[in-house]
């Protein structure tokens, strides 16, 4: 009956430490999941800007540089892109 006691005691006092570092380790794993989202998004702006890049450098014509920079642009930012391209430059 002493051992039983001394087994319980000893579950409990574990199961009492290792829950706050079951949480801390969540909230670790929560945020490294946040940070792998933005680099993911951050990648996806870069390899836009080295597409455009490549546009600029290959393309001499100014109009289809123009359609290709806000091509990318607009499929990066998204709604935000709305916001700053002039009406005549997406109608055209």
């Amino acid at each position: 009956m002493i051992i039983l006691g001394f087994f319980s005691a000893s579950v409990y006092i574990t199961a009492f430490f290792t829950s706050p570092i079951m949480t801390m380790l969540r909230k670790r794993i929560s945020r490294l999941v946040e940070l792998s989202e933005a680099v993911k998004r951050l990648n996806q702006k870069l390899n836009t800007l080295y597409a455009m890049t490549q546009a600029i450098g290959t393309i001499r014509k100014f109009d289809q540089v123009l359609k290709i920079v806000t091509s990318e642009l607009g499929q990066v930012m998204g709604d935000e892109y709305d916001m700053f391209i002039l009406p005549h430059v997406i109608h055209a």
